[in-house]
């Protein structure tokens, strides 16, 4: 069982509109329908990356997980945490169970993004219901924002995060960094899993 921390920090979102779960672990994203990957497929081709706020999507090649951004965080990641590589002030925090793994980005001590990675059969699940919680307790507190989170997460490998209003702390810059982040942290933990297995 993944062990999950509560954050403290209020949310922020935009007024981009909602995805909408059809069935099942399927999400259709710009009129095509991403599928699940069939049970026991080595991996999926794209990572699904769920900004839940806003409903954003976006696809990353998983052929991407060789980059040099990825690979400084391939030395880090063992450590469950520490300093966002190129982004002084700026930390990671890991929690980690069976293909699957929570995160806190930061600055300074302000948490800025709460996010979830799954990337294969495991403790996924829960860790979208926690995630899908944590949103849907602030969601009410900030009008622009959806009024909830789907029941189900994407297809796999998913990340979903949830941004903060703290992001306000940071400059636009930094804040659009963060996506990249997010994404390069996620396909560190998937390259350091299919190495070792």
């Amino acid at each position: 069982m993944i062990r999950i921390t509560q954050a403290s920090a209020s949310m922020n979102g935009s007024q981009t509109p909602p995805f909408e779960i059809d069935r099942l672990t399927t999400l259709p994203m710009n009129n095509a329908i991403v599928h699940p990957l069939a049970p026991n497929s080595p991996r999926a081709s794209r990572l699904h990356h769920v900004t839940l706020n806003t409903g954003h999507v976006a696809e990353h090649e998983l052929n991407g997980i060789h980059s040099v951004s990825v690979c400084d965080f391939l030395a880090l990641i063992e450590q469950r945490f520490g300093e966002v590589p190129g982004m002084p002030g700026f930390g990671f925090a890991l929690s980690q169970a069976t293909n699957c793994c929570q995160f806190i980005l930061s600055h300074r001590v302000s948490e800025l993004v709460t996010g979830g990675l799954a990337w294969g059969p495991g403790d996924g699940e829960s860790l979208w219901r926690w995630l899908a919680d944590f949103y849907n307790q602030r969601a009410p507190q900030i009008p622009a924002w959806r009024s909830s989170c789907p029941l189900t997460p994407p297809a796999m490998p998913w990340l979903g995060v949830v941004l903060s209003l703290n992001l306000g702390l940071i400059s636009r810059d930094h804040a659009r960094m963060l996506g990249a982040v997010e994404r390069d942290l996620a396909l560190a933990l998937i390259q350091r899993s299919l190495t070792c297995n």
